[in-house]
C-alpha cells in the first residue's frame, strides 16, 4: 500500500459497489464517512469510504444505489471494521445501509489503552504512530459538493486506508500488555451506544466555582426537552437554546413547571421549549419521590473526592489517561446512589476500577 500515493474507486451504481465488494470479506477492514452536519440536527451523508488491503473504494450515498447488499456482506462477516471516533458515523451508516458491523475497533478508544492520550480527531494519532501529517484543509468542506477535486477524494481515501498500518502499530502494542481484549470489549460498547436513541447534548461547564453540575435535574430536563424540538425540526440543539440560556434559567431554580414556563417567557424559540421541558421536568421529580433518589449531601462529597483518589491511583498503575477510566459525572453519580453506572459496571473497567472502587466503599 503506497500511502504517498493513494489508489482509490468512485463508487455510484449497484455495479461498481457490488464490484468493490466481490469476492470473500476481507478479515480486516477500515470505514469512514463523510457528512454535513452544520444546518441539521441528523447528518447528511454525502460519502462513504470504505478501505482494505486491496484498495479503497469511495462510496457516495447521495448517487443512485439501491442495493446495499454488497457492504452488508462485509459488514455481518466475521472481519474486524476498523473505525476512528465512530460514533456518528455508525448512525450515518446504519441510515445509509441497514447494517453496522458485527467486530468493531474504534482507534480513539485504542489508543488510550496503551497510555496515549484521548484525541478526537485521527491526525494527532497518525502523526505520533506513523510518523505522516495529515491535510488538514478539508475540515470544514461541504461534502455535499458535487463533483469532487481529487485532492477531497484523496483526502477521504487516506481517512479510511491510514487506519489498516495504524492499527498495525496499535495491535503490536495492544497484545504486548494483553489488552487487545480491551480494545474489542471497547468497539462492542461503541456499537452498542450506536444502536441507542440519541442522547440529549447537555451544555459543557466553564469551570466556574459553584457552578451547576450536568446531572442537575431541571438541566437534564432543559437538555432533554432541546434534543426533542431539534429532532422534530431537524435543526442543530444550539439552534433551539443556548448553552447559556439554558444555564441561565437552570440557576434561577424555578420551583415548578409553571414558574419554569415564566422564566421560558414568550420568545419564539422558548414557546416550543416550554411545554416540553415542563413536562419532562415533571416526570423526573415525580420519579425522584418514587425511587427515594437521595439528593446530593455533605457526605456524597467526601466519597466523591475518594473515588478521584482511587481513579487516580489506577490510572498511574494502568498508564491510562484517568478521565478515560471514569469521567467525574460516572464517580458523581456512584457517589450519590452507590450504584456503579455503565461503563464501570462491566469488562475491563469493572474488573480494574469498579469492584475496588465497591471495596474500598465498605471500608468508608
Amino acid at each position: 500500500m503506497n500511502l504517498s500515493s493513494p489508489e482509490w474507486s468512485w463508487i455510484a451504481d449497484d455495479s461498481a459497489l457490488a464490484a468493490f465488494c466481490s469476492g470473500p470479506p476481507p478479515e480486516t477492514y477500515a470505514l469512514d464517512t463523510e457528512f454535513y452536519h452544520r444546518r441539521t440536527f441528523y447528518p447528511v451523508p454525502c460519502l462513504i469510504q470504505l478501505a482494505h488491503a486491496g484498495g479503497c473504494g469511495l462510496i457516495d450515498p447521495r448517487a443512485e444505489i439501491a442495493d446495499w447488499g454488497p457492504l452488508q456482506r462485509w459488514l455481518n462477516g466475521p472481519g474486524l471494521c476498523l473505525m476512528h471516533a465512530a460514533d456518528e458515523d455508525l448512525r450515518i451508516l446504519s441510515a445509509v445501509s441497514g447494517a453496522l458491523p458485527t467486530h468493531l475497533v474504534d482507534t480513539q478508544a485504542a489508543a488510550p489503552l496503551i497510555g496515549e492520550r484521548f484525541q478526537v480527531g485521527l491526525a494527532p494519532v497518525v502523526e505520533k504512530f506513523l510518523q505522516l501529517e495529515m491535510s488538514k484543509s478539508e475540515r470544514d468542506f461541504d461534502w455535499r459538493t458535487r463533483p469532487l477535486s481529487e485532492s477531497h477524494q484523496r483526502y477521504a481515501a487516506l481517512d479510511a486506508l491510514l487506519l489498516l498500518p495504524l492499527w498495525d502499530r496499535l495491535h503490536g502494542e495492544l497484545g504486548a500488555i494483553d489488552r487487545l481484549d480491551w480494545a474489542l470489549e471497547e468497539g462492542a460498547r461503541i456499537l452498542a451506544l450506536a444502536s441507542e436513541p440519541r442522547p440529549p447534548r447537555l451544555p459543557r461547564r466553564s469551570g466556574r466555582r459553584g457552578e451547576m453540575a450536568p446531572t442537575n435535574p431541571l438541566i437534564q430536563a432543559l437538555s432533554e426537552a432541546r434534543l426533542q424540538v431539534a429532532q422534530r425540526r431537524d435543526i442543530p440543539q444550539p439552534w433551539v437554546m443556548s448553552d447559556d440560556r439554558l444555564m441561565q434559567i437552570a440557576r434561577s431554580a424555578p420551583r415548578d413547571a409553571k414558574a419554569l414556563g415564566a422564566l421560558l417567557g414568550k420568545d419564539q424559540k422558548d414557546q416550543r421549549m416550554r411545554m416540553k421541558a415542563g413536562q419532562i421536568w415533571g416526570r423526573s421529580r415525580r420519579a425522584d419521590v418514587q425511587s427515594e433518589r437521595p439528593p446530593y449531601m455533605p457526605g456524597h462529597k467526601l466519597r466523591y473526592e475518594r473515588l478521584k483518589a482511587w481513579r487516580q491511583q489506577c490510572a498511574a498503575e494502568l498508564s491510562i489517561e484517568a478521565s478515560f477510566i471514569a469521567t467525574n459525572s460516572q464517580l458523581l453519580h456512584y457517589a450519590c446512589h452507590r450504584r456503579m453506572p455503565p461503563p464501570l459496571d462491566s469488562g475491563w473497567r469493572r474488573e480494574q476500577f469498579g469492584s475496588g472502587a465497591e471495596a474500598l466503599d465498605l471500608k468508608w
